[in-house]
């Protein structure tokens, strides 16, 4: 298995907040990946729920330690895996920059910033967020996601290639920013739209354990190829 190892690239002279961190090819025997996965919102504020109602916070409570122990099973030794939450005790500026702190000093290669999507009831499709500096290990990621869900579950891609980009500093996605201020790459992913039941809801909700192997391959392959 060919892996991949970040290098934070530092600018003379400058502070490397904005930079994209450059892919350094390692052997198999080199230093393991390491991946963080964070649940959205907080065990206070839980954020949308899905047609079951469950939330989010509940849902990925589950699903993460599934995609981690999937993770390790199919890549045995050359992934080290990290659950972060959020704290619901202080506010989100101070949730995003302590979660990305944590990030940082654990050294992640790349943070899974896990959602799911609610709108309208005939609203459909996955759409991975990255930000508008990124490149390299984020947006292949969310590309990967995107399409191994649209080609074994019949989900619709949003937009191009089921990714979007958003602005830095945009309010809204706090722990985006907060990831990409410490250089580290990171995908915010929202598979579909969760509230109203319908096929693509039920090919998230119905199969965790589908669901947690598509995810544990999306990000597998995306620093092996």
């Amino acid at each position: 298995m060919k892996c991949f190892r970040l290098a934070k690239v530092k600018a003379k002279g400058k502070k490397p907040v904005n930079q994209t961190p450059a892919i350094e090819p390692i052997s198999e025997t080199g230093q393991t990946v390491r991946v963080a996965l964070g649940r959205g919102h907080t065990q206070k504020k839980q954020g949308a729920d899905n047609y079951k109602g469950e939330s989010e916070w509940e849902y990925y409570g589950r699903i993460i330690p599934k995609v981690k122990r999937q993770i390790h099973t199919l890549a045995p030794g050359k992934f080290v895996t990290l659950q972060i939450d959020r704290a619901a005790t202080v506010g989100y500026s101070t949730q995003c920059r302590d979660s990305a702190r944590k990030a940082e000093l654990w050294n992640a290669d790349i943070v899974v910033l896990c959602h799911f999507n609610s709108a309208g009831r005939n609203a459909r499709g996955v759409e991975n967020l990255i930000i508008d500096t990124s490149d390299h290990l984020d947006n292949k990621l969310a590309k990967i996601f995107s399409d191994f869900l649209n080609e074994e579950l019949g989900i619709k891609e949003r937009g191009k290639d089921g990714v979007k980009v958003i602005k830095s500093r945009h309010n809204g996605y706090g722990m985006l920013n907060a990831m990409r201020k410490k250089s580290i790459p990171s995908v915010l992913i929202e598979p579909c739209f969760a509230k109203y039941e319908n096929e693509e809801s039920r090919a998230i909700f119905e199969d965790d354990e589908r669901f947690a192997d598509i995810l544990a391959r999306a990000i597998i392959k995306s620093v092996t190829i």
